[in-house]
């Protein structure tokens, strides 16, 4: 089996002490304020001569923008990670203008910070992290090690909302593919159940957003009673910020165990074909549909299947009728409503359950013996 090369990030926990979190915040501070500069030059820029203005010219100026008496700060820090910034810039105006994400905004101190490093200017030292201008070493939780032949190119130091910081290291390293199995399945996304396969087998949505609506909204209403720049409202706004990460870490856990099972046991998925943007306009079911969090999970399996040599297929129909077609004889109902779970087939009176019914259609179409 030929060994292929992955590019991907290796997240850990991280302690700072208090000399550590101050040179840290200087850090985040002079990125933050690199993005918003750069990011108000280019609508001036645009506005003055209806031409964009790319990071390469930004970076120039920048320059001679840390020159002014009083811009000597940004000199304290590294130069890079500000450089950075203004690439990062490029990328959310290039996602803008694709229409993949919103026109970039500026950013502020209470939300998420970080910082790329690139590989001169930082070291592994006895299981810890080295990074120029920060003092001493950083402690470093290690879950996973990645393996000798991997090239390690930068690290990001990050601080999220909730007041936790993490370094992830951008590594290349080879992979090699899994071993060729003949299984193949079909999968049909739900919120009962998170997925259901051909083969029968339900995952039943674990809905931890959901669970902890009440406490979340609790915590809301504590926070907006809060005095505007008091003590209390900040140490609230840190409560509501952990249950949120808690609720993130927790879905991205199970769906990380889930796809790597799925891949593990199979040579090929069929996938349906979802417009979650379109799904999340329904303000009946919005809240379960963003809870799911489908378009993540399905974006694990797609690069998962790229690194281990799975296939990964959808239905070229963007309204493939999977759950309105018998999987038995083809027959195609007019209609049907998402409070039936289960239906006979006029045509055969096969008796199916909507959402395995569904999966087995996808399989069939998609990764069966007129698909791939």
């Amino acid at each position: 089996m030929d060994t292929l090369t992955k590019t991907g990030g290796y997240k850990y926990r991280i302690y700072p002490n208090y000399e550590q979190k101050v040179a840290l915040s200087q850090l985040f501070g002079c990125v933050r304020y690199v993005y918003n500069w750069g990011l108000s030059r280019r609508v001036e820029h645009y506005r003055e001569t209806g031409e964009s203005i790319n990071s390469y010219d930004l970076s120039k100026e920048l320059t001679q923008h840390k020159k002014a008496p009083d811009k000597t700060w940004l000199n304290d820090v590294l130069r890079m990670p500000l450089r950075v910034s203004l690439f990062n810039l490029d990328k959310a105006y290039k996602n803008f203008f694709q229409k993949r994400a919103k026109k970039p905004r500026f950013k502020k101190k209470v939300n998420s910070q970080s910082a790329t490093i690139t590989y001169q200017y930082f070291a592994i030292k006895d299981k810890k992290l080295s990074i120029n201008k920060i003092p001493g070493l950083l402690k470093l939780r290690w879950s996973r090690y990645w393996s000798v032949d991997a090239d390690v190119k930068s690290v990001t130091v990050s601080k999220d909302v909730s007041e936790r910081y993490f370094v992830s290291f951008l590594v290349s390293e080879p992979v090699a593919p899994l071993r060729p199995i003949d299984n193949k399945i079909g999968i049909d996304m739900g919120l009962t159940h998170f997925l259901t396969t051909s083969e029968g087998e339900k995952v039943d949505n674990p809905k931890y957003f959901i669970k902890q609506l009440k406490k979340y909204r609790r915590l809301c209403r504590a926070f907006s009673r809060k005095k505007n720049g008091s003590r209390n409202k900040e140490k609230m706004r840190i409560k509501k910020a952990r249950l949120s990460a808690k609720i993130t870490d927790c879905r991205r856990d199970f769906q990380h165990k889930l796809s790597s099972r799925l891949i593990r046991e199979n040579q090929a998925i069929g996938l349906e074909s979802l417009s979650v943007e379109n799904m999340l306009k329904n303000r009946h079911l919005s809240k379960h549909i963003a809870d799911a969090s489908w378009s993540m999970f399905l974006a694990m399996l797609s690069y998962k299947g790229d690194w281990y040599g799975r296939d990964i297929a959808t239905p070229e129909e963007e309204f493939f009728p999977s759950s309105k077609m018998c999987s038995t004889c083809g027959f195609v109902l007019d209609a049907l409503s998402l409070s039936v779970r289960e239906w006979t087939c006029p045509a055969c009176n096969t008796c199916h359950d909507r959402d395995v019914n569904a999966a087995i259609n996808i399989r069939n179409h998609t990764v069966g013996e007129t698909g791939i």
